[in-house]
């Protein structure tokens, strides 16, 4: 009790009373070596104000007393094993628990009358090459204890107390409690299938993406690659890649090797890459039909690509504000939640776990505070791309792709429609099937607008170079704008005077037609007038 009780203890407060007499009285009866020199040679004047005995040495104590005692009960009896009847008839408070008393029969200590701890093994400095471990002692066994470790109420039996000040350190360095392995039934890991099936996915739909954005950088002057804005259309595929690669950040947990720590920095990398990502692509596809808007309202005017630059870097600087604030207040971290099993009398019992679940979570529970504006962000984005894709719908698809891309947003609102529920439903369900659905959304949404828009003009490309144009016709690109004669050039879209020329005859055609049809109407109204009719 004097390891835990203190100076308080009454055996310890024995030990300081005694003197240097009994001190060198002990010194005196220690053996001594070969050489005739003592093993120990304490200071015998300060022995007992300053040296406090080991939790070990407690037992040497109450055996000295335990036969001490049995002595003196052995002078009044004749009997032959009178001093060993003694001993274990002997009860007294000891130095190693509260009520020493042997068990009959046993020749050992009563274990219900032992004080029972728990020692925490630490690592200590390393002396000459060899390591040294503290025992320190955390908890002990109390029977008037009324709650436990946990701070769970005990009805009867004792629990474990934790001893003041001291606290268990496990392995990891940390005192938070590790799961027994011997307990985790499914601990939900990642198949190694499905994340080699994840990973490859991520890693083709980057390698399109970069593939397609270096095709375009590097046939950016030809005719259908420079009619379709080929600027946006790297930006396009930046972004793409982008959100492609969110999926690598969301593809570990612990069964391959990583740590809580990186698979914490892992779950709040996701979102910058996810939420940039996309709000890229839409960006550009937004600056691409905004810039031709600016074009089709029949102003003479040069647009400049700076001119449509300036709401994508708006809604991008807004984004990385709000991850940033998110980052810096309350991240995502990586928390493997414990889903309590029952025990033997079917009653849930949170120490025998059935399953884990790992997952990202923000530490606080404030992840939609953070989430909602990123989700306002992108739906803006995605709404007025929708809006000026709607709006240009009947321009060309040399120039604008608006169709397509209207295409390419109802495919995004399905999939989000149908892969949402399946992401709630299964994000504390099925790891698996959780990540499966996370790969498809990924996939589909960062290669959609790539091949609806870029894809197109690559085929026009390979058409027109190795397959000699359009069957029957030659390319014409029109836009709808009339002009009255030359180039209409519009910073990086231009035309050819032959399609300008095209335009004039058809705007001289319908002039035409609406003479011939004002000289009918009044060829009908003068016949009357003559008698004819």
């Amino acid at each position: 009790p004097f390891i835990y009780n203190g100076e308080d203890d009454r055996f310890l407060v024995a030990w300081r009373e005694q003197d240097s007499n009994l001190a060198q009285r002990a010194l005196e009866l220690q053996p001594k070596n070969e050489n005739g020199e003592l093993y120990y040679t304490p200071d015998v004047d300060t022995y007992f104000a300053t040296e406090t005995p080991t939790e070990f040495a407690s037992f040497i104590y109450d055996s000295v007393i335990a036969t001490g005692i049995g002595a003196c009960q052995a002078t009044t009896s004749d009997k032959p094993n009178a001093h060993y009847d003694g001993i274990m008839a002997s009860e007294f408070h000891g130095a190693s628990g509260n009520n020493f008393n042997m068990l009959l029969g046993a020749n050992t200590r009563d274990p219900s009358n032992t004080q029972y701890g728990v020692y925490n093994l630490r690592p200590g400095p390393v002396e000459n090459n060899n390591r040294r471990y503290d025992a320190v002692l955390t908890s002990i066994w109390d029977e008037s204890y009324t709650a436990n470790a946990r701070g769970e109420e005990v009805v009867d039996g004792g629990a474990w107390r934790n001893v003041e000040g001291a606290q268990f350190v496990f392995y990891d360095g940390t005192t938070n409690e590790p799961m027994p392995l011997r307990t985790m039934a499914d601990a939900h890991m990642l198949s190694d299938g499905i994340q080699i099936f994840g990973l490859f996915t991520s890693a083709l739909s980057m390698f399109l993406c970069m593939a397609t954005g270096a095709f375009v950088a590097i046939k950016r002057n030809h005719k259908h690659i420079k009619a379709n804005q080929p600027e946006f259309d790297l930006i396009l595929c930046f972004g793409a890649t982008l959100f492609a690669a969110s999926l690598i950040f969301v593809s570990f947990d612990e069964s391959d090797g990583f740590s809580e720590e990186k698979l914490t920095a892992m779950c709040m990398t996701w979102p910058w890459f996810a939420a940039v990502g996309y709000l890229t692509i839409f960006c550009a596809l937004f600056s691409k039909l905004w810039r031709l808007s600016k074009v089709m309202s029949f102003r003479r005017q040069q647009v400049k690509k700076m001119q449509v630059v300036a709401p994508f870097a708006l809604i991008i600087l807004c984004s990385l504000i709000v991850l940033s604030v998110w980052t810096a207040i309350d991240p995502l971290i990586w928390i493997r939640m414990t889903i309590s099993g029952v025990d033997g009398e079917g009653e849930k019992n949170s120490d025998e776990p059935l399953e884990t679940y790992g997952y990202c979570e923000c530490e606080n529970g404030g992840i939609l505070y953070f989430a909602v504006p990123l989700g306002i962000l992108n739906a803006l984005a995605v709404g007025v791309t929708a809006i000026f894709s709607w709006k240009l719908k009947n321009v060309s698809t040399d120039f604008a792709d608006s169709k397509l891309i209207f295409f390419g947003i109802i495919t995004h609102i399905q999939v989000w429609a149908v892969g949402g529920p399946i992401l709630y439903v299964t994000r504390h369900v099925s790891r698996d099937a959780f990540y499966m659905m996370l790969c498809a959304i990924t996939t589909i949404l960062s290669l959609s607008m790539v091949t609806l828009v870029i894809w197109p003009k690559i085929y026009l490309y390979f058409r027109d170079e190795y397959f000699g144009g359009p069957p029957g016709r030659s390319a014409v690109s029109t836009i709808g704008v009339r002009t009255s004669g030359g180039n209409v050039r519009v910073s990086g879209i231009q035309t050819s005077r032959e399609t300008s020329r095209i335009i004039e005859l058809e705007s001289e055609v319908r002039s035409l037609r609406d003479q011939l049809a004002r000289r009918d109407s009044e060829r009908s109204d003068l016949m009357p007038q003559v008698g004819v009719g």
